[in-house]
């Protein structure tokens, strides 16, 4: 196995809420249950991970900002540029998206206890951090 491999073997937070903004905005296009099933099991899966103590922290003390997990959902604790603030923020955008959707068509009580609290989550990394990360 390359060395190249080995590094394409992570679940990154950042890249991971991209590609799920764009997969929550194409099922709101087309309504591809098939997407919903991925959708949730990416929301379940992030929830366990903000609970994943790592170099950065703890779920309240800056592990959100964690850029990357072993694909089994351990840390990974190898050297790595920490924290990356952005990951928390943009997976918030991804699961508020999903949210509204959730709501506007009467799926509230899955919005509120699947989806809000991993945005909650972000959303207070978020709000602690944003003026570290912009006077860095």
């Amino acid at each position: 196995m390359s060395i190249l491999t080995l590094l394409d073997f992570f679940t990154w937070t950042r890249d991971a809420a991209l590609v799920f903004k764009y997969l929550v905005d194409r099922f709101i296009e087309t309504y591809d249950s098939s997407l919903q099933i991925q959708i949730q099991r990416y929301i379940t899966s992030q929830a366990k991970l903000q609970t994943v103590g790592n170099p950065s922290g703890g779920l309240s003390t800056g592990g959100l900002g964690e850029a990357k997990f072993n694909p089994d959902g351990t840390q990974f604790t190898g050297d790595w540029g920490r924290p990356q603030r952005d990951g928390p923020a943009l997976r918030a955008t991804a699961l508020i998206t999903y949210a509204r959707w959730l709501v506007a068509n009467g799926y509230t009580s899955t919005a509120q206890s699947l989806v809000w609290p991993v945005i909650r989550n972000d959303l207070s990394y978020v709000a602690q951090n944003w003026y570290v990360y912009h006077h860095i």
